[in-house]
């Protein structure tokens, strides 16, 4: 999933006010920003191709996090450190989700990151918490889709039959 933040300026901002107001500190860029900012927004793209079932969880959990972005905020930036979470981003392609970065099991940190995005979603009030529920069976479960996909894989003999599972599987067969 690739999240970036999309932004405008006023057609009066210039980068010379900008990059004097980043110099001068938090204070003075929030108030250049509340002055300038136009239209501001995250982008999030979601996997091509989620496991089945699963099309708005992620989409959910962003939108989670955000209604809840002090709480959110509190729990990335004060309880965890930059280093961490670039860590953290380096190792997860490669680990298993049973797994620990430094001395934090990833199942808890998932855990806490998917109740801080339901704890959002019940506040709007909307019934959507009920998209984050495969996330947290598949935190449950300790196991990725990649992980699952290649244990179907492996099981089924690496040939067409294991193809065929996995099709099916994603509901792209009956």
């Amino acid at each position: 999933y690739v999240s970036r933040f999309r932004f405008k300026f006023l057609p009066t901002a210039t980068f010379a006010e900008f990059g004097k107001s980043f110099e001068d500190g938090n204070s003075t860029l929030e108030n250049w920003l509340d002055n300038n900012l136009q239209k501001l927004y995250i982008e999030v793209r979601g996997d091509s191709c989620p496991p089945k079932n699963e099309e708005f969880s992620t989409l959910a959990l962003y939108l989670g996090l955000l209604t809840n972005l002090d709480e959110s905020f509190k729990f990335v930036v004060d309880k965890f450190s930059y280093d961490f979470w670039k860590k953290l981003f380096s190792v997860v392609p490669y680990a298993s989700m049973d797994s620990k970065i430094d001395e934090f099991w990833i199942p808890e940190l998932l855990e806490a990151i998917i109740e801080l995005g339901r704890k959002g979603l019940k506040k709007r009030g909307l019934g959507e918490e009920v998209f984050l529920q495969p996330l947290s069976d598949r935190v449950q479960r300790k196991i990725t889709p990649a992980e699952e996909t290649l244990k179907i894989f492996n099981k089924a003999g690496k040939n067409q039959k294991a193809l065929k599972i996995l099709a099916q599987k994603q509901g792209l067969f009956p």
